[in-house]
């Protein structure tokens, strides 16, 4: 359907008129001469739609720019990185990463410098009085001053969480390697008159954010005894490297994140091992994430062309058949799209307005990867499309993005779409849009009216 030129403002065209003209309409509608058309201006909406559609287009085309199968980055290395035991090893390589097994024996884990308070009643008042603490915060090579004021609100002394959360929130301002972090939870009272009662408890935990020996601090105080009596000058945990083996050679790191093959593949420590214990890590071909995805690509697919098809009042369908023009296995006429079988008589039974090729069909090209595609334009996954993935993996690169692949020519479509300006394929003009009072072929008078407007408009 071209854009209809109407009245700007709204009219109605009476139905008798329709009826003579002796169009489909009337086996539709039947006898009733009741029946008014009604039109509005509805190019504010058209705009909004454009722009509609702009972005739908567009996003489909970002959605196969970014992945590494459709576009031209895929390195035909599908592999997934797998550990004998997720809970205590993970493992991730590059496709630079050997091909190869590794056995992984873990000694320790690596830790963090941590200096903390013992559990303290939240709500309870401090033991400190009014005034200014001041300590001081050695974090390698740097060294930051700190002050920590206790205030008396209302009479009354700071409880034992303000003051904590007060050290939290100066340590935690400091561009430093140290974070502290106030911990609140419940805990029993053990009061003899309060049996069965829990508290509110915090205390407050200062950690290096590295781990490792050389991730070293250290509080001391300045002014006042702030630091000395909340017990946080005394390391509770010291920041140790790990320990462990790669196929029995020992290593260290500072971190529990190691480097193996170069650099080429990392693996993530959660736990150590047992004296006759290891981890394994090994490289296997991932088909299963890759057929995920491109499942996924082709929902969005089919999810862009059920939307143009749903839309199809406001939608040319010659956008379909402008994205469709190059699949050889579609042929357009009068822009209904027809799945082609045999290109001979297609060509016949459609006339000269068909699009058929004498090259191979992209179509059979579908079905050898357990593809289907639909007179819809949509795509059909069936249960060889995996299969096609394990047995030829660069046949299906071939069928879906290769020179001539289905998602390279509905990318190629796109740009020229936009090139164009997507609004040529949105009617741009006010439309008929609804009639009464029959509701139930409002889609078909949409259709068939066209014409009959522009006559009377």
């Amino acid at each position: 359907m071209d854009a209809v030129t109407e009245k700007n403002s709204p009219s109605e065209f009476p139905y008798e008129s329709i009826q003579h003209l002796k169009t489909s309409i009337n086996s539709l509608i039947g006898d009733d001469t009741s029946i008014t058309a009604k039109s509005y201006d509805n190019r504010g909406e058209i705009s909004a739609f454009t722009t509609l559609l702009s972005s739908k287009l567009s996003s489909f085309q970002r959605r196969l720019a970014t992945n590494s199968f459709i576009s031209d980055t895929f390195s035909w290395q599908i592999r997934t990185t797998v550990t004998s035991d997720s809970s205590g090893l993970l493992a991730k390589s590059s496709w630079l990463a050997e091909d190869k097994d590794y056995t992984l024996g873990v000694d320790s884990l690596s830790t963090a410098r941590s200096v903390g308070t013992d559990k303290l009643d939240s709500d309870d008042a401090s033991e400190f009085t009014t005034g200014t603490y001041s300590f001081t915060l050695a974090d390698g090579d740097d060294e930051f001053s700190i002050d920590i004021e206790v205030s008396s609100p209302i009479g009354d002394l700071m409880t034992n969480k303000e003051v904590l959360r007060e050290i939290e929130t100066a340590i935690n301002r400091l561009p430093s390697n140290v974070r502290a972090t106030l911990h609140e939870s419940k805990a029993r009272d053990y009061n003899p008159f309060r049996d069965g009662v829990y508290k509110d408890v915090a205390y407050l935990t200062i950690q290096s954010k590295t781990t490792g020996e050389d991730a070293d601090f250290s509080l001391t105080d300045t002014t006042g005894n702030l630091i000395d009596t909340l017990g946080l000058d005394r390391i509770r945990t010291f920041g140790l490297g790990s320990r462990y083996t790669v196929n029995g050679q020992s290593n260290t790191a500072d971190s529990n994140i190691v480097s193996i093959d170069n650099g080429k593949m990392a693996a993530y420590l959660l736990r150590t091992t047992d004296e006759d214990e290891s981890f394994t890590i090994g490289i296997e071909k991932d088909f299963q994430t890759l057929n995920t995805e491109l499942v996924n690509i082709i929902s969005d697919y089919n999810n862009l062309m059920q939307w143009l098809d749903d839309n199809n009042q406001i939608i040319n369908p010659g956008l379909k058949a402008t994205l469709l023009k190059d699949i050889d296995s579609i042929a357009v006429n009068n822009k209904n799209l027809t799945p082609v079988r045999d290109s001979s008589s297609m060509a016949g039974r459609l006339g000269s307005s068909a699009m058929v090729k004498n090259e191979d069909i992209i179509d059979i090209e579908l079905e050898k990867i357990g593809l289907s595609i639909n007179s819809d334009g949509t795509l059909d996954v069936t249960d060889d499309f995996f299969n096609a993935l394990r047995s030829d993996l660069r046949e299906v690169h071939e069928v879906l993005a290769g020179d001539n692949g289905f998602f390279t020519k509905i990318n190629s479509a796109i740009e020229n779409i936009v090139d164009k300006t997507e609004g040529n394929y949105v009617f741009s003009r006010n439309s008929v849009l609804s009639y009464d009072p029959i509701t139930g072929i409002q889609a078909a008078y949409r259709k068939t009216a066209q014409p009959l407007i522009s006559f009377y408009a």
